[in-house]
């Protein structure tokens, strides 16, 4: 849901799945393996903003009037899991703006 101009979102992600195991919760998100994308591929993946906006969305938590998606930052590098970025893409509403023909 947009926000007002102005107004404060305070973002919640959601959390990670986990799974029993023996005594041992195993996070799921650690356990799978997809492919991790630098910031500048993301924003191509992603098609909605240019690296430099995607970096912004970092610190301010916004990206498209939503949360922005979730990023890990390893060592000085960030990355974006495709898995994360296809989910982040599915909030969006698929919209047709022709007129079919009668």
């Amino acid at each position: 849901m947009p926000q007002a101009a102005g107004a404060i979102s305070r973002c919640t992600p959601p959390e990670p799945a986990k799974t029993y195991l023996g005594g041992l919760f195993l996070f799921m998100e650690n356990v799978k393996m997809s492919e991790r994308l630098k910031t500048v591929r993301a924003a191509e993946y992603l098609a909605c903003c240019s690296p430099g906006t995607l970096k912004q969305s970092r610190s301010t938590g916004i990206l498209s009037e939503v949360c922005a998606p979730r990023f890990k930052k390893i060592g000085r590098n960030v990355v974006y899991e495709r898995g994360t970025l296809d989910a982040w893409l599915l909030q969006f509403e698929e919209t047709v703006t022709t007129i079919p023909a009668p």
